[in-house]
């Protein structure tokens, strides 16, 4: 599928497999890598029998008969060890102490597992999946929510593509709400999908702050699609027979798009930060410190989360959530960055008596905050 693409964005690359796509750059950049990814990737389904693993010096690859070999992607070792029910530390201790008698484990319980999904890409085994695992690409993502945004009043806001995810972000051209005098949030929605079986394809809404271009994820209010599907025979799969089979799979996800871009939920979230912006905050370092263990943040987080409710001046608990939400803004990975987005919503729907609660009582202090 071919689509022409305005250049409404920059590209920041992280590796050659990682794109983070934000407002200045240059979308077109996202959609040839993902083309070249489709044009690339490769998928196997075989016998386990067929599946073999060979030590390396250092690590051990992965071999499908007749098919060739290739290097493992940390999640897909993970698979395998998860698939193989391989205590992971153990795995991890053979694949850098003795991979040669790691091998001599995988080999011994493939020998008893029903057919597998490998799925590679450039060389490497980034997936080891059952042979039930329903393909939804990355690429039919992004084009079906190209198409559907452009009917939408939707245009994106951010985009990124990493080893495991494609998140995809979008915000309304029409619909948006003042929450204080000149403090405008507006509509938008968050779309992710992982090809390798770390999530169901996903759509969420997302509310967008004009001021410093913070947001926040409303899971609650998403719908999902499985990667769940019916058995296929073995063999190499065509990019053709791929997209048969997500034929039913992009319709279904079409209809969450839609739903998504007309869905009430905004209205909602809008009143539930007014009522946050009238709920002030009197002991901000014992509600941050209290809110991070909660939430599960981490101690760089939490003196980050700090930092910027002291410095925007604002003590309500709207003002945490944009604490919360300028802290992920800046996270180190966009599926940090998507975590953390998540929570700020956890933390903005507590009713007011558990977060009263939580902000005031007396816990063990697991870190120090400076004041």
């Amino acid at each position: 599928m071919e689509q022409i693409l305005k250049p409404v964005f920059k590209e920041n690359f992280v590796s050659r497999h990682e794109l983070k796509i934000d407002q200045a750059g240059n979308l077109p950049l996202l959609a040839n890598e993902l083309k070249r990814q489709r044009d690339t990737k490769k998928d196997f389904i075989a016998p386990s029998q067929k599946i073999r693993v060979v030590p390396s010096p250092t690590d051990i690859i992965l071999n499908i008969e007749d098919t060739g070999n290739y290097s493992i992607t940390p999640q897909c070792h993970n698979q395998i060890a998860g698939k193989l029910e391989i205590p992971q530390g153990y795995y991890d201790r053979l694949r850098t102490s003795s991979p040669d008698l790691l091998s001599k484990n995988i080999n011994h319980w493939l020998e008893k597992e029903n057919p597998k999904l490998i799925r590679t890409l450039d060389g490497k085994a980034r997936a080891f999946l059952s042979d039930r695992y329903k393909i939804i690409d990355n690429d039919d993502v992004f084009f079906m929510s190209v198409d559907e945004m452009g009917k939408g009043n939707m245009q994106f806001f951010r985009a990124d593509l990493t080893e495991n995810y494609l998140f995809l972000k979008a915000v309304s051209t029409t619909t948006q709400a003042e929450i204080r005098k000149g403090d405008v949030v507006q509509a938008g929605l968050i779309i992710r999908n992982s090809e390798i079986g770390l999530s169901r394809f996903q759509v969420e809404p997302f509310v967008l702050r004009l001021f410093c271009l913070n947001g926040m994820i409303v899971p609650d209010n998403g719908m999902k699609q499985t990667h769940i599907g019916r058995k296929m025979g073995e063999g190499i799969y065509s990019r053709e027979t791929q997209e048969l089979n997500a034929l039913a799979s992009l319709s279904a996800m079409r209809d969450i798009v839609r739903a998504t871009i007309n869905g009430q939920s905004f209205d909602n979230t809008v009143k539930l930060l007014i009522a946050a912006s009238e709920t002030e905050i009197i002991k901000p370092n014992q509600a941050i410190n209290n809110i991070s263990i909660h939430a599960g943040f981490t101690d760089i987080e939490t003196e980050n989360i700090l930092y910027n409710f002291i410095h925007q001046n604002d003590p309500t608990k709207y003002g945490l959530l944009n604490a919360i939400t300028s802290t992920a803004k800046n996270a180190e990975t966009a599926e940090r960055m998507t975590e953390l987005e998540t929570k700020a919503n956890e933390v903005i729907t507590l009713p007011d008596e558990s977060f009263d609660e939580i902000i005031n009582r007396k816990l063990r202090v697991k870190r120090a905050i400076a004041a």
